[in-house]
């Protein structure tokens, strides 16, 4: 979970960073929406060799180049002098932390199944908990220091975990034969059911990113000032630290766990509360209420996915599994989040039509992951999964 943590918060700092990377570099909502493109780029390209790494080096060994990857990310962004230089720096640090899931994924399914469900949430709830620390400290060091500083500091932790984590001990791990990583790889791409939902998913991660990358931007729309934003945007990431821990245990109380037709349920609230945002008004009670919800549903998913994915991969394949799933839905990201800002741009920098065409969207996207869930079921069931090997 700490690792988690801290992975992300180095790899959401565009988030809470991006009223200053604007305003530093002269940005319009398009080249900000980019940024966030750039992260997932860099998550999609190490995402699917990453997963491999994670089966065959071990996660510790994966964790490790991860962090590394990251400090190098972070202190190139502090010696950027230039928009493009900025896009590489964030598409290293996004390829930093696309090992961080994989290798933690694994993790938990080696030393929880089948008490999985939990640990997977509270595990996944270091996601939000460090976007909530990069809200909470780096705004603060960009607006007492600079922007530069606030990537300095993201150097010095991202290096220092790098250092202090330890591989996994030689001979510990069988390293998988050429034979065995080929017949993985062509397992995972013939597996319908993880190319289903993970191109459904795409979309929720559209909606997530469009989140992080304009609520501050759209809060400050409003004439409220950019740590009003901030704190807003913490409330935010608090109701999805609920939603991820709690939406395991909801889908055992709800739907004795079919992580599917929760799953449904989930992306329907998201349109809804995205959709209900620009109408929600403009006091900050009806604000911050909202950004519950929102965080509650759109951005919190992430917990009951990966969960859903862990379990569908055969015992030793949940990093490559995770890895090829994340590099799918990376592409709502890198597609979906410039096209927000190309609407708002488009539209004279009003955020509402995004807002309800997000939401009108992923209520769509519901309404066919509703119809799916049937033959997805079957498909479930009736392949070889994690589960299935274990309880053998």
């Amino acid at each position: 979970m700490v690792l988690q943590i801290m992975g992300n918060f180095t790899n959401s700092s565009y988030a809470p960073l991006s009223h200053f990377i604007k305003n530093g570099f002269l940005l319009n909502e398009a080249a900000v929406g980019l940024i966030t493109s750039a992260v997932f780029i860099g998550s999609m390209s190490v995402s699917f060799l990453s997963g491999l790494i994670v089966d065959s080096l071990g996660p510790h060994r994966t964790l490790k180049i991860s962090y590394g990857v990251l400090a190098i990310g972070s202190i190139l962004a502090y010696f950027s002098q230039s928009y493009l230089l900025l896009i590489g720096a964030y598409y290293l640090i996004g390829a930093g932390y696309g090992m961080v899931t994989p290798a933690t994924n694994s993790t938990i399914m080696d030393h929880f199944f089948p008490r999985h469900a939990s640990p997977m949430g509270i595990k996944q709830s270091g996601v939000p908990i460090g976007t909530i620390l990069a809200a909470l400290a780096l705004p603060l060091l960009a607006l007492h220091y600079s922007l530069r500083i606030a990537f300095l500091f993201l150097f010095f932790v991202t290096a220092i975990i790098a250092i202090i984590i330890r591989g996994e001990q030689r001979g510990s791990l069988e390293k998988a034969s050429r034979g065995k990583t080929k017949g993985t790889i062509k397992m995972v791409l013939k597996d319908r059911r993880i190319l289903v939902i993970s191109t459904i998913t795409a979309f929720l991660s559209w909606g997530q990113q469009s989140v992080f990358t304009y609520f501050v931007l759209y809060v400050t729309s409003m004439n409220y000032e950019v740590l009003v934003a901030e704190v807003l945007f913490i409330v935010l990431l608090l109701g999805s630290v609920l939603g991820r821990i709690l939406w395991p245990s909801l889908t055992l109380r709800l739907f004795g766990g079919h992580r599917l037709r929760n799953y449904t349920l989930i992306t329907a609230l998201a349109g809804v509360m995205l959709f209900l945002f620009p109408n929600a008004g403009t006091s900050i009670y009806a604000i911050s209420a909202m950004a519950v919800a929102i965080g509650f549903t759109a951005v919190a998913w992430n917990s009951n996915y990966v969960t859903l994915i862990s379990e569908i991969a055969p015992k030793g394949s949940v990093g490559t599994y995770s890895g090829t799933s994340m590099t799918i839905i990376s592409m709502g990201s890198i597609v979906g989040t410039p096209l927000s800002g190309y609407l708002v741009d488009a539209t004279g920098g009003e955020f509402s039509i995004m807002w309800m065409f997000l939401g009108s969207v992923l209520m769509i996207v519901a309404l066919i992951l509703f119809l799916s869930t049937p033959r997805l079921m079957v498909m479930i069931n009736k392949q070889e999964s994690f589960g299935n090997l274990q309880l053998k």
